[in-house]
This record gives structure tokens, sequence and C-alpha cells, in this order.
């Protein structure tokens, strides 16, 4: 195929900067609310290019070796303030660099100067090379979880000739056609729209297969104790739950997403006494119940594929946690403690503390780092929150090494 023949098919916006100039249409970005709070939907305009987009010399460069190497250490260290501080997280699109004129190009959601100044502290600049800021609409981990709902396996199964897919230095998604027709395009929004709307439940609503970070309730000392259901995993043939070891006791049920004879999952089996090395319970599943090594989300498939252990965690790497009061927090890990005071438990060796808040309800919340891969979006388990504070700023988890030497077998996080 000729260059230039190729049709794109064009998936959200891309910069808005681009769209004036070219006198594209723009594209609406919005996120529609679902009945209740905790679930949203995004949805995009699809465009439809009728060439091969080239947004010009002057924004794609030229690119030499030592221009690459003038300006790639300065881009390094702002990528890295994305992807391991976790700085800029929600504003970072891409960076990029054009040596016809010596400039770096960041683009960001947000433009304001304490924005950009904050950046350019991130990502010192060498002599010679100047930056300059461009607005895009959607930051970059939100395009990837976009191009995750593109399953082109799909696309071939339904006879669709697709050729590439991936996310532009212009912040941008692009699925490349052979050759578009109304029906394609049709056909594409509404495997995206179908497959998000699936996923459209609720945290707190009855969730099956199970997964983690939605609502559970279980019996502590005679109380009914509302928290977060942790990692689901497999030891040998057994499938089960992970959950709060405060909020449940030896041999008595689990519901979810709250007590009823229709929404039992399990019964607690493990709660070890005190000192030890985790506040987590053992709950194997009931006869037909099934779980999911997936961590819940309304958008996108989070697929839990490992597990990072006590030694090989480390002091300001990011950490991620998703709880039934709190939702989505991020941070970073403060403190490794060799022992920490547990008022249950009396003292559990080797915790690990970070530097986001939680509150009631969040005890058992999944804590991950998720990345992306071979198109996925996939995340190893870093542990079970169970402490912390509203206003304190800090909650303390006990990590997957410690749930296993406490129950005495090893469990595979990527299992049911």
């Amino acid at each position: 195929m000729k260059r230039g023949s190729r049709r794109i098919f064009t998936l959200v916006a891309s910069i808005s900067m681009l769209l004036t100039i070219y006198g594209l249409s723009s594209v609406h970005l919005s996120l529609a609310q679902s009945q209740d709070r905790y679930a949203a939907l995004w949805s995009a305009d699809l465009r439809v290019f009728d060439y091969e987009p080239n947004y010009g010399w002057w924004l794609k460069g030229y690119t030499s070796k030592s221009w690459t190497n003038a300006w790639t250490g300065a881009a390094d260290e702002l990528m890295f303030a994305v992807s391991q501080q976790g700085k800029f997280r929600e504003v970072f699109c891409s960076v990029f660099g054009n040596s016809y004129n010596n400039t770096v190009f960041v683009v960001l959601t947000d433009v304001d100067k304490s924005t950009t100044d904050a950046v350019l502290e991130a990502m010192p600049l060498p002599s010679g090379v100047a930056v300059q800021f461009l607005k895009g609409e959607a930051p970059l981990y939100k395009l990837e979880e976009w191009m995750s709902c593109i399953n082109t396996d799909e696309l071939i199964k339904l006879g669709i000739p697709w050729v590439s897919l991936g996310i532009t230095e212009n912040a941008t998604i692009l699925l490349g056609l052979e050759n578009i027709t109304p029906c394609y395009v049709e056909t594409i929004h509404n495997l995206i729209t179908n497959k998000v709307q699936a996923q459209l439940l609720s945290q707190t609503d009855k969730i099956r297969p199970l997964v983690a970070g939605i609502k559970i309730q279980s019996i502590e000392d005679i109380y009914l104790a509302t928290s977060t259901l942790n990692f689901l995993g497999k030891t040998g043939t057994q499938e089960g739950a992970i959950v709060a070891g405060h909020a449940s006791d030896n041999g008595t049920g689990v519901w979810q997403p709250t007590l009823n004879d229709t929404n039992r999952i399990g019964t607690t089996t493990l709660n070890v006494g005190a000192y030890r090395y985790s506040d987590a319970a053992w709950v194997p599943l009931d006869q037909g119940v099934d779980g999911e090594n997936l961590i819940y989300s309304s958008s996108y498939n989070l697929w839990v594929l490992g597990q990072v252990d006590y030694s090989g965690q480390y002091v300001g790497e990011i950490v991620e946690s998703l709880g039934l009061t709190s939702g989505y927090r991020y941070g970073y890990i403060q403190e490794k403690d060799a022992q920490h005071s547990h008022a249950k438990y009396t003292t559990l060796y080797n915790q690990i503390q970070a530097n986001f808040s939680s509150a009631s309800g969040d005890s058992g919340s999944p804590v991950y780092q998720q990345y992306y891969e071979m198109g996925l979006h996939t995340a190893d388990a870093f542990g079970i929150l169970w402490g912390g504070g509203d206003q304190s700023g800090w909650t303390i988890y006990s990590p997957p090494d410690g749930v296993e030497r406490d129950f005495g077998f090893d469990i595979d996080f990527a299992g049911p």
C-alpha cells in the first residue's frame, strides 16, 4: 500500500491547537455519570481522516544523534516524575522534540503557569534548548485506558481490516484501517460503548465474578462490619478471597455486597492470633461463587498478574489503592516498619506506610501498582490496607508475603 493512501480512523481528541490549525471539527470529551456516584462512563466523538495525519515538520521535527543526546535527559526526568513519582499523572499527555528549532514540546491537559513551572522544575533543560507547552484533551494514562477498549482480535473476527493501533506523540489514539466505511465506524463505536457499559457497576453493587476493591460485609465480635474486598487468589485448587482480619472472625460468613443469604461468598477460615505479619483473613469461596484476578474499574479491565513482597518495595515508590469509602488514591511509600503496634493483634511485623489517607470502610482495600503492557492494563499486588486516618495523610498496609506467612501457604494473585 502506498504511503498516503491509508485511511485513518481516529478515536478521541488530539490537541486543540492542532485542530484549530488544520480546521478539523472539535472533539467533545465528557464524563457521563451513571445513577450512582461511583461509576463513570467516558464518551468521545469519533473522527475519520481520509489521509494519514501529518502535523508538519515544525511539530514532528527532524532527528539527529546530537540533538537527541541534548534533550533526552530532560525528557527522561519528566517521564520519571510521571511514572515513578506520580507527579503530573492527571495532566501529562506526551513529550517530544523538534531538532529543527531546538524545542521540546510538552503536551498537558492544564497549561496554567503553576503547572508548567512545576514541569520545568522536574525537567531542567540543557543550554540552548527551549520548551513549548501544548494543550491536550486527556492525560496519557486515560488515553491508554480508552485504547485498551479496542480489541484488535474482535476487529479481525468481524472482518474489519485494521493496520495499526497506538498513541501518537501528539496525544491522539490512532486506529489505522485499510478502508473506512460507515459500517466499520459504527461497529467500532458500538464495541467500545458496549464494553464500557458492561463494566458500569458501582463498588457497592452485587458483582460476580468477584473482583478486588468492592463492598463486603462480615462479622467481627458479633457486630456487622463493612469493609473492602482485597485480592482474589488461589492456593492449589482452592479459590479464595483475602479480607481485613480485624473485620472478620473465624467461622463467620462474608457477604458481597451486604448480609443476605443470596449474597454469601464464603466463610472465614484463617485469622491467626497476635504477633503476626498481616491484618488479613482467608475466605475460601463457596461453591458456585467465582472470582477474577481483577481490581474494580468502571471503565477498563485491570488485571492482577503478580505480587511485590516486603523486600521488593522501597521508600519513595508510588503505590495505589481503591477503597469503598475513599475511592481511588495514590501516593508514595514513606516508611517500612520492622514492627507496628495493632489494637487487635498487639504487634504486626514488616508493615509499610504510604502517604495517602484512608477512612472507615477502606479496611481491606487492595494496595497495588498498575502499568500498561502489551495492550492490557495490569497490576502487581502490593498488599492489604488496614490502618490510617481520614485527616492523617497516611495509611498502613501489610505486604503479600506477610499475608502468605500468616496463612501458611503461597497465594497465586493471578489466580481464580
